[in-house]
Protein backbone atom coordinates (compact mmCIF):
# COMPACT_ATOMS: atom_id res chain seq x y z
CA UNK A 1 0.00 0.00 0.00
CA UNK A 2 2.88 2.64 0.81
CA UNK A 3 4.52 2.04 -2.37
CA UNK A 4 1.19 2.73 -4.05
CA UNK A 5 1.22 5.93 -1.86
CA UNK A 6 4.29 6.57 -3.02
CA UNK A 7 3.69 6.67 -6.46
CA UNK A 8 0.60 8.60 -6.37
CA UNK A 9 2.58 11.57 -4.56
CA UNK A 10 5.04 11.45 -7.77
CA UNK A 11 2.64 12.26 -10.15
CA UNK A 12 1.02 14.59 -7.96
CA UNK A 13 4.33 16.27 -7.91
CA UNK A 14 4.78 16.03 -11.88
CA UNK A 15 1.54 17.21 -12.73
CA UNK A 16 2.32 20.69 -10.25
CA UNK A 17 5.20 20.46 -12.56
CA UNK A 18 7.48 19.94 -9.55
CA UNK A 19 9.66 17.70 -12.09
CA UNK A 20 12.53 16.52 -9.36
CA UNK A 21 10.46 16.00 -6.25
CA UNK A 22 7.97 13.57 -8.46
CA UNK A 23 11.24 11.73 -9.70
CA UNK A 24 12.66 11.54 -6.20
CA UNK A 25 9.44 9.79 -5.24
CA UNK A 26 9.40 7.32 -7.89
CA UNK A 27 12.94 6.44 -7.08
CA UNK A 28 12.35 6.19 -3.39
CA UNK A 29 9.45 3.91 -4.58
CA UNK A 30 11.44 1.67 -6.48
CA UNK A 31 13.99 1.21 -3.80
CA UNK A 32 12.04 0.47 -1.61
CA UNK A 33 9.73 -1.86 -3.38
CA UNK A 34 13.34 -3.81 -4.08
CA UNK A 35 14.06 -3.43 -0.43
CA UNK A 36 10.69 -5.35 0.67
CA UNK A 37 10.76 -7.93 -2.08
CA UNK A 38 13.93 -9.08 -0.44
CA UNK A 39 13.43 -9.11 3.26
CA UNK A 40 9.28 -10.16 2.26
CA UNK A 41 8.15 -7.13 3.98
CA UNK A 42 7.27 -8.58 7.09
CA UNK A 43 6.07 -6.54 9.37
CA UNK A 44 7.05 -3.14 7.90
CA UNK A 45 4.33 -0.77 7.38
CA UNK A 46 4.10 2.01 4.93
CA UNK A 47 1.94 5.49 5.25
CA UNK A 48 1.23 8.89 4.43
CA UNK A 49 0.84 11.34 7.78
CA UNK A 50 -2.72 13.21 6.96
CA UNK A 51 -1.83 14.90 10.04
CA UNK A 52 -0.11 15.02 13.64
CA UNK A 53 0.45 18.43 15.05
CA UNK A 54 1.39 16.82 18.35
CA UNK A 55 4.55 15.09 16.45
CA UNK A 56 5.21 18.81 15.22
CA UNK A 57 8.33 19.06 13.67
CA UNK A 58 9.74 15.62 13.35
CA UNK A 59 6.85 14.55 11.53
CA UNK A 60 4.64 17.08 9.49
CA UNK A 61 1.13 16.19 7.20
CA UNK A 62 2.08 14.20 3.41
CA UNK A 63 5.07 12.77 5.12
CA UNK A 64 5.84 9.44 4.38
CA UNK A 65 6.57 7.19 7.31
CA UNK A 66 8.42 3.81 7.32
CA UNK A 67 7.48 1.58 10.78
CA UNK A 68 7.75 -1.39 11.91
CA UNK A 69 5.23 -3.89 14.03
CA UNK A 70 7.46 -6.97 15.16
CA UNK A 71 10.51 -6.73 17.27
CA UNK A 72 9.42 -4.05 18.96
CA UNK A 73 10.96 -1.77 21.14
CA UNK A 74 9.78 0.27 24.05
CA UNK A 75 12.29 2.12 24.97
CA UNK A 76 12.52 6.09 25.48
CA UNK A 77 12.73 8.02 22.87
CA UNK A 78 11.33 5.85 20.11
CA UNK A 79 8.13 7.04 18.45
CA UNK A 80 5.05 4.98 18.80
CA UNK A 81 1.76 4.16 17.41
CA UNK A 82 -0.79 4.11 20.23
CA UNK A 83 -4.22 3.01 20.11
CA UNK A 84 -6.07 5.36 22.59
CA UNK A 85 -9.76 5.67 23.89
CA UNK A 86 -10.19 4.09 20.34
CA UNK A 87 -7.99 6.59 18.41
CA UNK A 88 -4.63 6.03 16.54
CA UNK A 89 -2.26 8.76 18.03
CA UNK A 90 1.15 8.86 17.42
CA UNK A 91 3.62 9.72 20.38
CA UNK A 92 7.12 9.12 21.94
CA UNK A 93 8.05 7.17 24.80
CA UNK A 94 9.29 9.18 27.68
CA UNK A 95 8.77 7.09 30.83
CA UNK A 96 8.82 2.91 31.32
CA UNK A 97 8.11 0.34 34.14
CA UNK A 98 9.39 1.27 37.00
CA UNK A 99 10.06 5.26 36.30
CA UNK A 100 9.34 7.84 38.26
CA UNK A 101 7.05 10.72 36.98
CA UNK A 102 7.06 14.12 38.05
CA UNK A 103 4.61 16.51 36.43
CA UNK A 104 5.27 20.59 37.06
CA UNK A 105 3.13 23.29 35.22
CA UNK A 106 2.95 20.71 32.44
CA UNK A 107 6.40 19.90 32.07
CA UNK A 108 6.93 16.35 32.73
CA UNK A 109 10.31 15.18 34.29
CA UNK A 110 11.01 11.39 34.69
CA UNK A 111 13.20 10.08 37.27
CA UNK A 112 14.02 14.23 37.48
CA UNK A 113 15.05 14.76 34.82
CA UNK A 114 12.97 16.48 31.47
CA UNK A 115 13.67 15.79 27.55
CA UNK A 116 12.17 18.30 24.96
CA UNK A 117 12.68 18.56 21.57
CA UNK A 118 13.11 22.58 22.15
CA UNK A 119 16.50 21.31 23.91
CA UNK A 120 17.35 19.21 20.96
CA UNK A 121 16.96 16.20 23.77
CA UNK A 122 19.07 17.75 26.15
CA UNK A 123 17.83 16.90 30.22
CA UNK A 124 17.73 19.50 32.37
CA UNK A 125 16.79 18.57 36.09
CA UNK A 126 13.98 19.36 38.53
CA UNK A 127 14.79 21.07 41.31
CA UNK A 128 12.10 21.45 43.08
CA UNK A 129 8.04 21.68 43.97
CA UNK A 130 8.52 25.27 44.78
CA UNK A 131 9.11 25.91 41.32
CA UNK A 132 5.86 24.78 40.21
CA UNK A 133 3.11 27.28 40.46
CA UNK A 134 -0.19 25.80 39.08
CA UNK A 135 0.70 22.04 38.88
CA UNK A 136 2.66 19.72 40.55
CA UNK A 137 2.00 15.64 40.28
CA UNK A 138 4.14 12.49 41.08
CA UNK A 139 3.62 9.21 40.37
CA UNK A 140 5.19 5.96 39.90
CA UNK A 141 4.97 3.86 37.04
CA UNK A 142 3.83 0.31 37.45
CA UNK A 143 5.26 -2.69 35.60
CA UNK A 144 2.79 -2.62 32.45
CA UNK A 145 3.02 1.17 32.24
CA UNK A 146 4.34 3.58 29.88
CA UNK A 147 4.33 7.07 30.03
CA UNK A 148 3.98 9.05 26.37
CA UNK A 149 3.90 12.15 25.01
CA UNK A 150 3.64 14.05 21.99
CA UNK A 151 7.07 16.29 20.72
CA UNK A 152 4.93 19.18 20.60
CA UNK A 153 4.09 19.44 23.73
CA UNK A 154 1.85 22.24 23.79
CA UNK A 155 -0.17 20.93 21.03
CA UNK A 156 -0.23 17.16 21.95
CA UNK A 157 -3.06 15.48 24.43
CA UNK A 158 -0.79 12.74 26.26
CA UNK A 159 -0.21 10.82 29.50
CA UNK A 160 -0.34 14.09 30.97
CA UNK A 161 -4.46 13.58 30.56
CA UNK A 162 -4.64 10.23 29.77
CA UNK A 163 -1.87 9.18 31.87
CA UNK A 164 0.29 5.97 32.05
CA UNK A 165 -0.52 3.17 29.10
CA UNK A 166 -0.32 -0.21 28.52
CA UNK A 167 2.17 -1.79 26.50
CA UNK A 168 -0.71 -3.76 25.07
CA UNK A 169 -1.65 -0.22 23.54
CA UNK A 170 1.86 0.09 21.45
CA UNK A 171 1.82 -1.78 18.55
CA UNK A 172 3.95 -0.27 15.96
CA UNK A 173 7.40 1.58 16.18
CA UNK A 174 8.12 4.80 13.37
CA UNK A 175 11.60 4.44 12.20
CA UNK A 176 11.86 6.83 9.52
CA UNK A 177 9.77 9.72 7.48
CA UNK A 178 10.86 10.94 3.94
CA UNK A 179 9.42 14.44 3.25
CA UNK A 180 8.34 15.79 -0.47
CA UNK A 181 12.04 17.54 -0.77
CA UNK A 182 13.46 13.86 -0.33
CA UNK A 183 14.69 14.56 2.86
CA UNK A 184 14.92 11.73 5.59
CA UNK A 185 14.46 11.91 9.21
CA UNK A 186 15.14 8.96 11.81
CA UNK A 187 12.17 9.06 14.11
CA UNK A 188 14.06 7.69 17.13
CA UNK A 189 15.74 9.96 19.72
CA UNK A 190 18.21 9.84 22.17
CA UNK A 191 17.92 11.32 24.75
CA UNK A 192 21.23 13.02 26.66
CA UNK A 193 21.80 13.71 30.39
CA UNK A 194 22.30 16.74 31.95
CA UNK A 195 25.99 17.37 32.87
CA UNK A 196 25.81 16.84 36.81
CA UNK A 197 27.08 20.58 37.32
CA UNK A 198 23.98 21.95 35.45
CA UNK A 199 20.96 22.79 37.30
CA UNK A 200 17.14 23.11 35.87
CA UNK A 201 16.80 24.95 32.60
CA UNK A 202 20.45 25.46 31.94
Amino acid sequence: MGIFLLIGQGVIFVIRKNILAGIGYYISAILLLVTFMVTGAIGYVLGNILGSGSAWPLLTKGDLVIGRNFALSFQPGVMVRAEIDGKSMIKRIHGVPGDQITICDGLVYVNDIAYQQVNNWVGFRFENAAQCQREYRKLQLAADEYFVLGDNTNQSRDSRQYGPVPKSVLYENFLYAIRDDMTVRYLTVEFVAPAEHKGAGQ
